[in-house]
C-alpha cells in the first residue's frame, strides 16, 4: 500500500470519518515531503567532497595536469551535491533536534493557516506527517488538551512518532492506520460525540503555506 495512492487516501478519509463519528474531535491529516529548505546540506556535501578529492590529487605521487584537477574538482562538487538527493541520506546528516524543530514549526504554521483552532468546540487536531524529517507532529487545540489527560496525549504522540523506524519503513501506511484506529478509542473515551456535533472542518482540507 503506497502512502500517496488514491486507495490509501480513501482509507485515511474513512478512518477520519470513523473518529469523528464516535467523538467530538475534528481531525486533519497533512502529509508533507519536507518542512524546511535543506539546500545547505547539498552545498556542504559538494564542498567537502571536492575539497577531499582536490587534496588527494594534490598530494598523490602522480603528476596531474592543472586542467584535469580543475575539471575533477568541479565534477566532484556536483557529485557531492547530487548525493544528497538519495532518499534518507541527507536527513541522516542533520541533527534530530533540528529536524524535529523544523517539523514542529511547520506543523504549527499549518495549524494556524488551516484555521483548525477556529472550531466552536476548540477540539481540532492536526496530524502532520513529515516524510523528510521522519516524524509525525500532533498539534491539538486547547479543549483536546484539557479533556484528554496529559500523559495519555503524550503517549499517543510518542506512538505516532515511533512509526518511523530506520531509514525506510515499508509498513508505515498500515501502521499509521492502526495507530489512528487506537486513537479513535481514546477520543471516544475522553471526548464523546455530542448530540449537536457538527463537522466544521472538511476532511480533505487543503492547506497551502
Amino acid at each position: 500500500m503506497k502512502l500517496f495512492s488514491k486507495e490509501y487516501r480513501i482509507q485515511l478519509n474513512r478512518m477520519i470519518g470513523e473518529i469523528e463519528k464516535v467523538s467530538g474531535v475534528e481531525v486533519v491529516i497533512v502529509v508533507g515531503k519536507k518542512s524546511a529548505n535543506y539546500l545547505y546540506i547539498h552545498l556542504i556535501s559538494g564542498v567537502l567532497l571536492s575539497f577531499a578529492f582536490n587534496c588527494y590529487q594534490m598530494f598523490i605521487d602522480i603528476e596531474i595536469a592543472d586542467e584535469v584537477i580543475f575539471v575533477s574538482t568541479v565534477l566532484s562538487f556536483v557529485v557531492g551535491y547530487l548525493l544528497m538527493y538519495i532518499p534518507g541520506l541527507s536527513s541522516l546528516l542533520i541533527p534530530k533536534e533540528i529536524l524535529r524543530r523544523n517539523a514542529e514549526i511547520y506543523a504549527r504554521a499549518l495549524f494556524q493557516k488551516g484555521k483548525i483552532y477556529e472550531t466552536n468546540t476548540r477540539q481540532g487536531i492536526l496530524l502532520y506527517v513529515s516524510l523528510f524529517e521522519k516524524t509525525i507532529m500532533m498539534i491539538e487545540d486547547k479543549n483536546v488538551a484539557s479533556r484528554i489527560p496529559f500523559h495519555v496525549i503524550q503517549a499517543q504522540k510518542k506512538e505516532f512518532d515511533s512509526l518511523f523506524q530506520g531509514i525506510w519503513n515499508l509498513k508505515f501506511p498500515e501502521e499509521f492506520l492502526n495507530s489512528l484506529n487506537r486513537f479513535k478509542a481514546t477520543a471516544e473515551k475522553y471526548i464523546p460525540v455530542s448530540k449537536n456535533d457538527v463537522n466544521e472542518i472538511p476532511d480533505d482540507l487543503e492547506i497551502i503555506l
